[in-house]
């Protein structure tokens, strides 16, 4: 409760989402799995979750004074709804993908999408989206780049089922890249996450018979 009060109260409505998808993720992966028993225990546990989801909802909402609802909303502190959903992220993604159009073959150089969007725009900000910056500055070298980044988990999946956590690991690095690239480690960890292989290695401990000679 107190770690989903501070996330919503941050504002930050990207990873919010995130951490929704994440646990849906893994209640699905995990539920496919269960018992009859265990299921049920499951389903208890998703109704108190989603009752404690929304009373952390409402307090946030009474400790922002209804701004926050104003946020998910798309609106701005007067109620008025927003032109851009996405606050200026679609931009710079357009922009970026720009560049790749003009410089399909070996892109516009690394660390250069920031420069060259200040030189058209005025706007020095950083790319929010990894997808498009590593096309735009890598061109196809970026582009294969990225695809083995998206592929070699699945292929990973496929032989080795072993982490239930999987999924969970995987969507955050994906829709973390795509809203917030990658300003943090977060994202570069948790896809390492991804790849783990657990092997149970408990070995039965056998107990030789001891045979009395007389």
């Amino acid at each position: 409760m107190l770690f989903a009060f501070r996330a919503i109260v941050t504002f930050s409505r990207g990873g919010v989402f995130t951490a929704i998808f994440m646990i849906v993720a893994f209640i699905f992966i995990l539920y496919k799995v269960m018992d009859k028993r265990n299921k049920s225990k499951m389903r208890l546990s998703i109704i108190l979750f989603l009752i404690i989801g929304i009373v952390t909802w409402g307090i946030s909402a009474s400790q922002t004074n209804g701004m926050i609802e104003k946020r998910y909303a798309n609106e701005n502190a007067a109620g008025q709804e927003k032109n851009d959903v996405t606050t200026g992220r679609g931009s710079l993604f357009l922009l970026e993908f720009e560049e790749f159009r003009n410089n399909p073959f070996f892109g516009i150089g690394v660390g250069r999408a920031k420069e060259i969007r200040f030189q058209k725009t005025g706007i020095h900000a950083a790319s929010h989206n990894e997808v498009s910056r590593i096309i735009a500055e890598h061109g196809m070298f970026g582009v294969f780049a990225f695809l083995i980044l998206l592929l070699a988990p699945l292929f990973f999946r496929i032989g080795n089922r072993s982490n239930v956590l999987f999924y969970s690991f995987y969507l955050f690095w994906l829709l973390t890249i795509n809203h917030s690239a990658m300003r943090i480690a977060a994202p570069a960890f948790i896809y390492a996450l991804s790849l783990l292989h657990i092997v149970d290695e408990k070995n039965p401990l056998h107990r030789k018979q001891v045979i009395e000679k007389r």
